[in-house]
C-alpha cells in the first residue's frame, strides 16, 4: 500500500478503525508535540509533567507522552504519599526520573481510534516526525522503538477472534523475517514470540474453545503484555475480571482491537511507512478468511523442526499469496 492509498483488499467497512503508537528517540514530548500539531493541525496542550495531548488535529485529539510509567503522577502508592506530603519534591523527583531516561525511553505518540481509510494522515505525520529530527533504532545499539497498530476486531466472538490469531501465529516467522526486527528489539523481552508448545496447541484443527476456555489457554502460557500480537487488551474487554485474576498490570486497557507489537517504527527511512505494516497485518486477515490455506499451515507446523519453520512457512505463503 503506498502512502496516499487506503487498504480495501480484505473489504472491510469504511467505518473500522485502527489506533497508532509510534515510539522513536530525539525529539521530547513538547517538541513532538509541536511538530503534530505542524503536520496534522490542533493546540498543543500539557496534561501532565512529560504529557502532551494535542487537541482537535484532523485524526481527532493525539497524545504524545514520555514512554514510562515512572514520570507518572500517582505511579505506585509511595509515589502518591510522597507527593501527598509534598508535591513539588514529587514533581522535582519525576523531573530527574525523566531526565536521567533521556536516550533510552521513547517519546510516543499515541492516536485515537482513526478510520482506516485516515491512515495515510499517520504517515505525512511520519514524514514531519522525520524532518524533525525523530530518531529510530538505527540511531543507537541502545534504542528498541517499535510502531504499535491496534486494529479493531471484525467480531468478538471465538468465530471471529481465533482464525485471526492462529494465522498471526503461523505467520510470526514470516513476518519477523520480512519486517527485519532490529537486534535490540530481538533482545528484549517486549515482542516475545509465542511458546512453540502453545502455539501448536492452539492451531490445532481440533481446537474448538468457548470464549472462557480461550482466554484460560492464552492466559495458562502468556500472562504478559510482552507478546509480539498482545491478545490481553482484547480479553480484558471481553472478560476483564477473568484477566485481572491472573495478570495484575494497570498498563492493560481494555479495547476491542488486537495490539500489534511487532512492526518496526523506521522514521528513518524515507520508503517507510505506516501503510506498509498494515498491508503486512491485513495479509493475516486474509489467512485467517482462508480455512483451507489456515489448516494446510497450521499442519506444515506441527510436522516441521522450528529450526526450518521459516523457509518452510516462507515457501507455503509464497505459493499462497500467488495462486
Amino acid at each position: 500500500m503506498n502512502k496516499s492509498a487506503a487498504p480495501n483488499d480484505t473489504g472491510e467497512k469504511s467505518s473500522r478503525k485502527i489506533g497508532v503508537e509510534i515510539e522513536f528517540a530525539g525529539l521530547t514530548p513538547d517538541q513532538a508535540a509541536d511538530v503534530v500539531a505542524s503536520a496534522l493541525g490542533g493546540e498543543p496542550k500539557q496534561t501532565d509533567l512529560y504529557f502532551w495531548t494535542v487537541e482537535e488535529t484532523e485524526l481527532g485529539d493525539i497524545d504524545v507522552e514520555l514512554d514510562t510509567q515512572f514520570v507518572k503522577a500517582g505511579n505506585n502508592p509511595l509515589q502518591e504519599a510522597l507527593e501527598a506530603a509534598s508535591e513539588e519534591l514529587g514533581i522535582e523527583i519525576r523531573r530527574l526520573i525523566g531526565s536521567a531516561s533521556e536516550g533510552l525511553v521513547p517519546t510516543e505518540i499515541v492516536s485515537p481510534p482513526i478510520p482506516v481509510s485516515s491512515l495515510p494522515g499517520m504517515d505525512k505525520l511520519v514524514d514531519a516526525l522525520r524532518q524533525a529530527g525523530a530518531k529510530d533504532s538505527s540511531g543507537s545499539p541502545l534504542f528498541a522503538f517499535g510502531l504499535h497498530l491496534n486494529p479493531e476486531v471484525t467480531g468478538k466472538d471465538v468465530a471471529a477472534i481465533l482464525p485471526t490469531f492462529k494465522a498471526y501465529m503461523l505467520m510470526s516467522a514470516w513476518l519477523r523475517d520480512q519486517i527485519g526486527i532490529d537486534l535490540a528489539r530481538k533482545a528484549l523481552p517486549y515482542i516475545d514470540p509465542f511458546p512453540v508448545s502453545y502455539v501448536k496447541h492452539a492451531t490445532r484443527a481440533d481446537y474448538t474453545p468457548d470464549l472462557n476456555q480461550l482466554i484460560d489457554d492464552y492466559l495458562d502460557e502468556n500472562a504478559t503484555r510482552n507478546r509480539e500480537l498482545d491478545m490481553l487488551p482484547l480479553f480484558a474487554h471481553l472478560d476483564e475480571e477473568r484477566v485481572r485474576k491472573r495478570v495484575n498490570d494497570p498498563r492493560i486497557k481494555p479495547r476491542p482491537t488486537y495490539h500489534y507489537r511487532l512492526p518496526e517504527a523506521r522514521l528513518s527511512s524515507p520508503d517507510w511507512s505506516i501503510g506498509q505494516e498494515w498491508d503486512r497485518w491485513l495479509l493475516v486477515e486474509k489467512l485467517a478468511g482462508d480455512a483451507d490455506a489456515l489448516t494446510g499451515l497450521a499442519e506444515l507446523f506441527t510436522d516441521t523442526p522450528p529450526r526450518k519453520w521459516l523457509e518452510a512457512s516462507s515457501s507455503f505463503l509464497s505459493e499462497w499469496r500467488e495462486g
